[in-house]
């Protein structure tokens, strides 16, 4: 499979300040080519704003960094799975991200970020996933944005290897 793919995710921000907030999440995500038949997760963070350079909007660096706590729930499709081997988990993981954000002119936004999922209960099983997006404006409405992907599971199910890249293309339409 190419491409089969839902991933949905709502937010909520309350800013305490210009440098902290409070976030909270819930995603949905079913994939396919990663076995998920269906993936929940509810999370809640403290997002802190590290660095941000730049007086005007035509050249600004940010960073952020966020720490939390999130509940997982997943389910993989078993067609592919060795005999016995688990399909259902609900892991209660840490919420760690970093975020970097370059606007260059009015035209060029660069903007990294990393997560790392850590089980508590099992400091060997992780999650790293890296997500880099390339954001071009065409005008005040439309941009086209290419988004390269790096994801690494320490314990993947048996089908799969522990590291996956993924890229994507599309256009973003603000109104």
């Amino acid at each position: 499979d190419v491409s089969n793919n839902l991933f949905s995710q709502l937010r909520y921000n309350y800013h305490f300040n210009n440098r902290n907030r409070l976030v909270s999440l819930y995603q949905i995500q079913y994939n396919k080519v990663l076995l998920l038949k269906r993936r929940q997760l509810l999370g809640l963070g403290l997002r802190h704003r590290l660095i941000e350079k730049g007086s005007d909007s035509t050249n600004r660096f940010k960073s952020d960094f966020t720490l939390g706590i999130m509940q997982e729930e997943e389910q993989l499709n078993s067609e592919t799975l060795q005999i016995g081997e688990k399909n259902y988990t609900n892991y209660t993981r840490s919420m760690l991200s970093m975020v970097i954000s370059i606007e260059l002119g009015k035209n060029f936004t660069f903007i990294n970020t990393t997560y790392f999922q850590q089980y508590l209960k099992n400091l060997t099983d992780f999650r790293i996933f890296n997500e880099v997006n390339l954001i071009f404006a065409i005008n005040k409405w439309m941009s086209l944005s290419c988004d390269f992907e790096f994801r690494h599971d320490s314990e993947p199910p048996s089908s799969l290897k522990s590291n996956d890249f993924n890229t994507n293309a599309g256009l973003i339409l603000s109104f």
